[in-house]
């Protein structure tokens, strides 16, 4: 264990691993008969996936860091994948399915982008040999293409929300609190990592 060392990236990480499993635990538990019920629990299976990166990455030595960048690197964005596609799903079933054709196109589309962005990655890591983590090309050519992914969903979730919203307002006014709720979470989300990202 010399070579690993909890440190508060590791932990923070292990904190949110533990939160996520928690939660697909519960969701699982539970016998709420909701549409978005299994889509949530993937969501969670993907957070733990993108997560066990920090823990592991965090934690290592930076020369072992460096030669398991790939593996764990790779892990982490097999998770980013599924919660993007699962983020958008939650968003037309919750509180209630709507737009089910549209929904349907979306996972589609979102599922695509995702073998191909993943299949780049692999690429870049394993075919190009490329470790990732000391290379000035990593940056150009994943982030890019993982921003592009995260932004465009979360965008979309919250105009998914804002439809739903005025759609519940005609015809189901108790949802329209959530609906609208979710709406502001998202954008929230979507300015925090904005931010976040511009003082990278």
């Amino acid at each position: 264990m010399g070579d690993f060392l909890l440190s508060s990236f590791s932990l923070m990480a292990l904190i949110i691993m533990l939160t996520g499993a928690l939660f697909a635990i519960s969701i699982k538990k539970s016998t709420e008969n909701a549409d978005y019920k299994s889509w949530l629990l993937f969501y969670f299976v993907g957070l733990l996936l993108e997560h066990s990166m920090g823990f592991l990455s965090g934690g290592l030595h930076s020369d072992i860091r460096e030669h398991t960048y790939r593996y764990t690197n790779t892990l982490f964005n097999v998770g980013y994948a599924m919660t993007a596609v699962s983020y958008i799903q939650v968003a037309y079933l919750f509180p209630e399915k709507t737009f089910e054709r549209e929904r349907k196109w979306l996972l589609y589309i979102t599922t695509g982008y995702s073998i191909i962005y993943l299949a780049a990655l692999i690429w870049f890591h394993f075919i190009q040999d490329q470790q990732g983590l000391s290379s000035r090309t990593y940056g150009k050519f994943i982030n890019p293409l993982a921003g592009l992914f995260g932004g465009i969903t979360t965008v979309w979730a919250v105009i998914v929300y804002l439809r739903k919203a005025n759609y519940y307002r005609r015809h189901r006014p108790k949802q329209v609190a959530p609906a609208r709720l979710m709406a502001i979470c998202t954008l929230f989300l979507l300015i925090i990592v904005y931010f976040l990202r511009v003082k990278v």
